[in-house]
């Protein structure tokens, strides 16, 4: 049985390469998640199925059209829900990472210490400490400036890159390719929901009030509906009745003209004369 995988050459060429499971932070649900290059480089792994796919491989059709890739994943927002919650438990309290990174539940959790993003926590924590020993406690000015800057990086890339952001799970293959009719609200918005992806709900609602972002936009340029035609009085009824599996009868069409040879066959005495179906009946059996 074939299952199709993508991933890039670096990780296909490294034989050093772990598929672990780890808590994800907005489903809080076991994902699959890979450490490569020991353990200093996190990937998720995505799996893909569309109800309804195939692939065609060689000359064989493979029922499974599901599609795995792996991309690259920033430990750091798999550290900031372990380390929003120590906050919760005890706001005060300074944890070196090995200790904010022990879950029971996921006992991998800890090897996100090895990964070289992790260097960088101080980016959203207050610390204490020296180099070779730091203790990290949650700061919610930090943390949503951080994440600030990572909305408003996505979203310039979304727009220069002319993504097209619209609600509908619509393909930028069948839309105009000017999407000057999006604003930069629509590019923050739509930036900010991949991120909050990665977000317990909690700080997701605290980034978006941070952000000042409101709870739905309006789609921008939507093509105005087709008018209806105007069916004045006329009272119209189906020709067929479906439900009986009868066909309703037709209104006799005033000032028909019939041709010579339909006058002709309306002369004919029909007397005796079998219908063509009648002779496809199922005849009824002799005792």
């Amino acid at each position: 049985m074939y299952q199709l995988a993508i991933s890039s050459d670096e990780l296909l060429q490294g034989h050093d390469f772990h598929i672990v499971i780890l808590k994800q932070p907005k489903t809080e649900k076991a994902v699959q998640f890979a450490f490569a290059q020991d353990y200093s480089t996190l990937y998720e792994v995505v799996h893909h199925k569309p109800e309804l796919s195939c692939w065609f491989i060689d000359s064989e059709v493979c029922s499974n059209g599901s599609l795995t890739y792996l991309t690259k994943c920033d430990p750091l927002f798999l550290a900031l829900d372990y380390l929003y919650k120590q906050y919760k438990t005890n706001p005060e309290r300074y944890s070196p990472l090995e200790q904010i990174l022990d879950d029971e539940d996921y006992p991998h959790t800890r090897k996100l210490c090895r990964c070289k993003e992790l260097s960088n926590l101080h980016l959203y924590s207050d610390f204490k400490g020296a180099d070779d020993f730091k203790a990290y406690k949650y700061s919610e000015e930090k943390v949503l400036g951080w994440l600030e800057k990572k909305v408003e990086k996505l979203a310039c890339f979304l727009q220069t890159s002319k993504t097209y952001v619209s609600a509908g799970a619509q393909s930028s293959n069948f839309v105009r390719s000017n999407n000057s009719e999006f604003q930069t609200v629509d590019y923050k918005l739509y930036a900010f929901g991949i991120i909050s992806d990665y977000l317990n709900p909690e700080l997701s609602s605290l980034l978006r009030q941070h952000l000042k972002l409101p709870e739905k936009v309006k789609p921008a340029a939507e093509e105005p509906a087709p008018k209806k035609g105007k069916t004045g009085s006329i009272h119209c009824e189906p020709i067929e009745d479906n439900s009986k599996g009868v066909l309703a009868e037709k209104q006799p069409q005033l000032n028909k003209k019939l041709s010579t040879t339909q006058k002709k066959l309306a002369k004919i005495d029909k007397t005796g004369m079998k219908s063509l179906t009648s002779f496809f009946s199922v005849k009824p059996k002799s005792n």
